[in-house]
């Protein structure tokens, strides 16, 4: 394996489990600390356990408004969860910006289990709080409380099992809209 993709493989496991990394170009907005989850002003109702198909975007998520973009960061987990059970990466692919470092590892990491028989156990992001950080000219920045469950990821058929803990994790979301859509250009895991 040549040393940029096992980088690129490293940082998706990363960013699929919750280790703390960070994922593409864009300038960084300044992440504010979350409120606790008891905190009214961002209690949503929580991102539901991972299913083996890719969830349907909610009427909510649709909106060009900070709700609607809340409403799609809880989405875009839903369509990790599904993704990495079926081990197929097309639904989030379809959601993330080509640019997205850590969204195209993901998908890629996804992919390339898949192609070697290897498997993800386990019951993915239960995203807990979502609040806007920032305003931008085409969409927001937001921060994510998530809940990343244990895993286990085997990257090829026979291969060594890799166990993660998971634990409560901070994910920031650079939201664009376009072409009456959400899309995340970005995701970061502040350490």
């Amino acid at each position: 394996m040549s040393h940029s993709r096992a980088v690129r493989t490293v940082a998706a496991l990363a960013l699929l489990v919750g280790v703390g990394t960070a994922g593409c170009t864009e300038p960084a907005a300044k992440p504010k600390p979350l409120p606790s989850p008891s905190s009214s002003s961002v209690a949503d109702s929580p991102t539901s356990p991972p299913s083996a198909t890719p969830p349907s975007l909610p009427a909510a998520a649709r909106q060009p408004s900070a709700r609607g973009a809340k409403s799609f960061v809880r989405y875009w987990a839903d369509v990790l969860n599904a993704s990495a059970s079926t081990r197929q990466s097309s639904s989030l692919r379809a959601i993330s910006s080509d640019h997205c470092l850590g969204c195209m590892a993901i998908a890629d990491l996804i992919d390339r289990i898949r192609a070697h028989q290897g498997s993800i156990r386990g019951k993915g992001w239960q995203v807990e709080t979502v609040r806007v950080v920032d305003r931008q000219p085409r969409g927001y920045v937001l921060d994510a409380l998530v809940n990343v469950q244990p895993q286990v990821v085997i990257v090829r058929k026979g291969g060594a099992p890799r166990r993660f803990d998971g634990g409560r994790r901070l994910k920031t979301f650079w939201l664009n809209r376009g072409d009456n859509r959400w899309t995340v250009t970005r995701l970061d895991q502040p350490e």
